[in-house]
């Protein structure tokens, strides 16, 4: 027998016609690496259940609308549509199915298109591209990388055969599909459909071009009436569309370092420069492909930029997305250095605005690596056991109504502004407004859609009324136009905590053209003012409405394209010197607000329909200012306008009921608690000499028990206690005051604050005031004033008070 000498044999040391498995093996393995790594960043296997926060309860919300086969762009106005759950990964019964198969068909397409993209010698980039994906823990990034993808693989160097065909038609599928999940999508999917099908028509690829082209145009209406939509209503969503994106950047437009705006800019420019070589290489291909890039990056940018604060990952991601698809693309030669040079830049972009948001490092980015990683195995294992998720979701849902409760409601219900879930959560039949969080109401035409709806045959029975404003906004901005009729049509039945409920009137009068119309009436002739000059109010009517309208420059219309306008802020001064600022929404402010008395909560609001209680009279400002942030001025024409008229709306005795508190027999308790009362009715109280309290009280202050150690009060109550011994008890309530653990060096001291509204017109004489505060299961007391304060119901609260700072920590 002849054998091979060792010079002819190979590294296994069979023959030279021996055939090397290991290609084989990594043909066959890399697809599934590819695969699994798409799956797991991109399908909710193991989603995520309801919660309470602000964006929580909008995708709740989102996905009951689908259940209730709600119009979106009719009924619902937002920048999500039906497929809001492939983004936000929220479970919800209705629309899992839905979402399962949406993120299946977005893995295909990102599979697919790496698959027929990348050479077998940087297949391993691609897999870790995929890996990478878990990392986006805001996953707007992964679809600006699907659109650049797309582009891609139609600027692929030679014909697109059954393969690039394949990929492009998935692609095309997942591009029809985005926007529906998210409306501002449509943007990039838009571009990267017009630039690849544009080059492959020039290519005369007319298969390649045209089958993906007609893909697009047949699956978006597909899929949008698969998700219970009417195919009419297709265009409506997309055209509602226009007020929401119009309005954002100068309405949700939030500051933050210059380094980061700098570092996503330069990166973005040095990602370009260091692919020029490779892409002008490629000549009508690479200049395609390089615009596209330069066009999503820009895109990102503005998603990442306008709201610099944990949207700015959004910008990182897509650029080390962006980066690292260049350098997939890149064919091999001078300039595949360069483009690794950029994934570089790219990544360390990522990881800078990472870092800046979360905090993290490398060892983060391994858990969330490895946590990917379970979820996947125990998605798998979850998906294969029925019931499981449902069981979950009701466990939730009964979280959500134990540490939110509602008092029962009459009929269909509505929420303002952010409590969408717990309403959900309660099953309560929900009637939302078009703009379903008020915050989002932010230009003149969403806020009368709003008002609108209190008007309409859909308009609640119940309103659950609690202001949440962002941003540090007045809380007259949000849903403002609407109060009119909140206090007109509807009337106080309860109030729980910082939550006030309203019901619809039997009577609710005429029809009325203008949501304002009888509610606010002229006072004052429109008149101009600069920034920064201090407006004086009239000292009457009680109640003022105002319309202000500032008006940007060139330069801030510029400044609002490439990023966002400088914000503005007005200041609020009150008798005696004190005052308040807080941010102004230009368009917001333009529709008309409340701006006397100033109201930041559902209390405050029940007041406006209980003016005889006189309990919130030092919250009324004798004057304004108007500010843009030195520096900006150039961004604003020097003036603005300003209208005053009356706000005038009738009192209700059933809102001074709900507004104050009555007592309930109490009883004693030892001392054992620490305390301190901040204010009497907006006032610095006096702890030397109390004086004498009116009819209607409003207490500010915190306390915890100290005995037998130091630790948060699960309920506290305010108690009066007369010279023979008798207790009366009023509710407070819990408020977050971390200052005060800051004070005390005690972190675990965070919900200590609280505030009461008291009911005192059946009391006369001396009475002691002391807090009773429950902690683990004991019950402790604290003494608010070392001596007996007067109660004389003679006495009104109706001068306005020198100070609004309830919050100050005192010895």
């Amino acid at each position: 027998m002849n054998l091979p000498s060792p010079a002819e044999a190979g590294p296994t040391g069979r023959g030279t016609n021996a055939v090397d498995w290991r290609p084989m093996l990594w043909a066959t393995l890399s697809p599934i690496l590819l695969a699994l790594g798409a799956v797991m960043g991109l399908v909710p296997l193991r989603p995520l259940m309801p919660h309470s926060g602000l964006d929580d309860a909008w995708a709740f919300g989102i996905n009951a609308a689908v259940q209730e086969g709600l119009a979106f762009g009719r009924d619902l106005i937002f920048t999500f549509g039906p497929y809001a759950g492939i983004y936000t990964w929220s479970y919800h019964p209705a629309t899992d199915g839905m979402v399962l198969a949406g993120t299946l068909l977005l893995a295909s397409a990102f599979t697919a298109g790496l698959l027929y993209l990348t050479p077998r010698n940087r297949r391993l980039a691609a897999i870790l591209l995929t890996l990478f994906l878990s990392q986006m823990w805001l996953r707007d990034s992964i679809f600006f990388a699907l659109a650049l993808l797309f582009v891609a693989v139609a600027c692929r160097d030679g014909r697109h055969g059954v393969a690039g065909l394949a990929a492009l038609s998935l692609l095309a599928l997942a591009l029809a599909l985005i926007p529906i999940v998210k409306g501002t999508f449509a943007a990039a999917s838009g571009l990267a459909l017009g630039l690849g099908l544009g080059l492959l028509l020039l290519r005369r690829e007319w298969c390649a071009a045209i089958f993906p082209g007609l893909l697009v145009i047949l699956a978006m209406p597909v899929f949008w009436m698969a998700s219970g939509q009417a195919l009419g209503d297709l265009p409506v969503f997309f055209l509602s569309l226009g007020e929401i994106i119009r309005g954002y950047t100068p309405a949700m437009g939030l500051e933050g370092p210059l380094w980061q705006v700098a570092s996503i800019a330069a990166g973005g420019f040095l990602v370009l420069l260091l692919n020029l070589p490779a892409l002008a290489s490629r000549r009508l291909a690479g200049l395609v492909l390089g615009l596209g890039a330069a066009m999503l990056l820009f895109l990102s940018f503005k998603a990442g930029m306008v709201r610099q604060d944990a949207h700015i990952i959004i910008a990182g991601g897509t650029l080390a997305l962006v980066a690292w698809i260049l350098f997939l693309a890149s064919p091999d030669g001078r300039g595949r250095l360069p483009s690794l040079a950029a994934l570089a830049i790219g990544l360390a972009g990522w990881a800078a605005m990472d870092r800046a948001t979360a905090g993290t490092g490398p060892r983060t980015a391994a858990l969330r690596l490895a946590n990917a990683a379970e979820s996947f195995v125990d998605g798998v294992a979850m998906r294969l056991q029925p019931g499981i998720l449902d069981a979950a979701y009701e466990r939730r849902l009964a979280e959500i109504r134990r540490d939110h409760p509602l008092p029962p409601a009459t009929g269909i219900a509505d929420i303002y502004s952010v409590g969408q879930s717990a309403l959900l959560a309660h099953g309560i039949s929900w009637s939302p407004r078009p703009i379903l969080q008020s915050y989002s109401a932010y230009t003149p035409r969403l806020a009368a859609l709003n008002a609108a709806h209190l008007l309409g045959p859909n308009a609640p029975e119940t309103v659950f009324l609690a202001l949440e404003p962002i941003d540090n906004r007045l809380a007259a901005l949000e849903d403002g136009l609407s109060w009119g009729l909140l206090l007109t049509r509807y009337e106080a039945v309860a109030r729980q905590g910082a939550t006030v409920v309203l019901r619809r009137r039997a009577e609710i009068g005429p029809a009325l053209e203008d949501p304002t119309e009888g509610i606010v009436r002229p006072l004052l002739p429109q008149a101009r003012h600069r920034f920064g000059e201090r407006v004086p109010l009239p000292a009457s009517p009680p109640a003022l409405w105002a319309r202000i309208a500032a008006t940007p420059t060139n330069t801030g219309r510029a400044l609002a394209f490439l990023l966002r306008p400088p914000s503005l802020e007005i200041t609020l001064h009150f008798h005696n010197g004190p005052s308040v600022t807080r941010r102004l929404v230009p368009e917001m402010a333009k529709n008309g607000f409340l701006i006397a008395p100033m109201v930041q909560d559902a209390r405050q609001f029940l007041a406006l329909a209980a003016p005889e209680t006189g309990v919130y009279n030092d919250q009324r400002p004798i004057a304004f200012t108007v500010s843009v942030a030195s520096g900006r001025e150039a961004a604003w024409q020097p003036e603005f306008t300003l209208e005053l008229s009356r706000f005038e709306v009738p009192a209700q005795a059933s809102a001074a009921a709900a507004l104050l508190v009555d007592p309930a027999a109490g009883s004693p308790a030892p001392e054992g608690g620490r305390c301190y009362l901040d204010t009497v009715n907006g006032m610095v109280a006096n702890h030397r000499h109390p004086g004498m309290l009116s009819e209607a009280v409003r207490l500010n202050g915190w306390g915890f028990a100290v005995l037998p150690e130091f630790a948060e009060p699960s309920a506290l109550t305010i108690a009066l206690t007369a010279p023979d011994g008798t207790t009366w008890e009023f509710p407070a309530e819990l408020m977050a005051r971390p200052d005060v653990g800051q004070h005390f060096g005690r972190s675990e001291l965070a919900r200590v604050g609280f505030q009461a509204l008291l009911n005192l017109s059946e009391f006369r004489g001396p009475y002691r005031l002391s807090l009773m505060l429950t902690a683990q299961g004991m019950r402790w007391s604290c003494a608010l004033f070392g001596v007996p304060v007067i109660i004389d119901g003679s006495i009104k609260q109706t001068v306005p008070s020198p100070a609004l700072q309830e919050d100050a920590v005192s010895p």
